[in-house]
């Protein structure tokens, strides 16, 4: 399966003094949508957001996998719902287009720490302190769809 996540907007690099939380967060935010469309409307996803034993058309008998997931992933107030975890021993590869305003040939400062914000945004959050202020999901964000988790 193959898909693209698109990002517009800032991309703040991390530092000790300033681990950019709701930063993340926000870049979670913006990509939950995104992921909700894939689940919703791509033919694997959309089979397999139903059973947890495996595509079926009986969507009355069982909980929802997506529903199981989401209560597994359950923290900080969230039901986290991932694409990939190590369970389903999925695996993804990442192609990054960095896209700037800028003469060309200018370097780009931190560009490691900008993309350890990147990264961290596309994982699982491991507790309350990664979230800062985003102590409560959006009503739309139950469950709160994730690219990785554990």
């Amino acid at each position: 399966m193959q898909f693209r996540l698109t990002y517009a907007g800032p991309l703040f690099s991390a530092s000790s003094g300033n681990n950019r939380v709701e930063h993340k967060h926000d870049i979670r935010r913006a990509l939950h949508p995104q992921l909700r469309a894939y689940w919703d409307h791509h033919p694997f996803l959309r089979e397999w957001r139903g059973h947890k034993d495996g595509p079926t058309h009986d969507y009355n008998s069982r909980q929802l996998m997506r529903d199981e997931l989401a209560d597994r992933f359950a923290r900080c107030g969230y039901r986290f719902t991932p694409l990939v975890t190590r369970e389903w021993e999925l695996y993804c590869a990442i192609n990054i287009l960095y896209v700037r305003p800028g003469w060309p040939g200018n370097v780009l400062h931190d560009i490691d720490n900008r993309l350890k914000t990147l990264f961290d945004a596309l994982r699982l959050p491991a507790d309350s302190s990664q979230l800062g202020k985003h102590v409560t999901p959006q009503p739309d964000e139950n469950p709160f769809l994730l690219s990785a988790g554990g």
